[in-house]
């Protein structure tokens, strides 16, 4: 599989997932610009789920849902009308995207053998598809920045980010973000970089172990 054709089905996937979250962001070694295999296709992604309370229209969003992932309405319908909580009241938020996601994993043609992980901020779930494998990790937007930087990669540089944070006596805690001083800094990418006195960098660079970052920092001052 080449590279567009990858990021073609990266971007197909994730406009699945859009509706049922704040942000969808592609993460992982596609978006360094790599493509892990000849003819499997791994995907990562990380969000911010939606939420919305459970009053009694929930069925209607619900079959919205089912609709919309294009599967057997009426197997979904009865599927998501049997699972309903009773007792649920207004003030119980729904993880509108972990229901698309247990939708998708349960009758859609795509899906094979799913493995399921605990579905919280911090952890993902799993898929696995007739092409490939996608993990979509959970987050929010105070640490939005933090996860697209840890997942993203590669090892090497999550590396040299953690040793410049050391050095300059903080602590890079990819989960929550980079901690300095009493500030912590993981909404963005840019606001971590620019934290630790970095530009901003390309993913398609981080993969590059032996890049010599003070070239690079030179050319973005110009």
């Amino acid at each position: 599989m080449t590279l567009v054709e990858a990021r073609e089905r990266a971007d197909q996937f994730g406009k699945r997932l859009e509706p049922f979250c704040e942000r969808v962001e592609l993460t992982g070694c596609l978006r360094r610009g790599l493509v892990m295999g000849d003819n499997t296709l791994g995907l990562d992604y990380i969000c911010i789920p939606r939420f919305a309370e459970m009053t009694e229209t929930a069925l209607e969003i619900r079959l919205h849902q089912a609709s919309y992932w294009g599967t057997e309405r009426q197997l979904i319908t009865r599927t998501f009308i049997d699972t309903m909580n009773p007792e649920a009241t207004a003030s119980e938020p729904r993880n509108l995207l972990l229901e698309a996601i247990e939708g998708f994993v349960r009758f859609s043609d795509e899906s094979l053998h799913p493995v399921k992980r605990p579905f919280q901020f911090g952890s993902h779930y799993r898929l696995l598809t007739r092409w490939g494998g996608v993990r979509i990790w959970c987050c929010t937007a105070a640490n939005m920045g933090a996860w697209w930087l840890w997942k993203t990669g590669s090892k090497a540089h999550n590396a040299l980010i953690a040793e410049r944070a050391r050095r300059r006596g903080g602590h890079f805690d990819p989960p929550h973000g980079l901690l300095l001083g009493r500030n912590l800094y993981g909404k963005t990418e840019a606001e971590i970089y620019a934290a630790l006195e970095m530009p901003w960098l390309p993913p398609e660079l981080r993969q590059m172990p032996d890049l010599d970052l003070s070239d690079f920092f030179t050319l973005q001052r110009r």
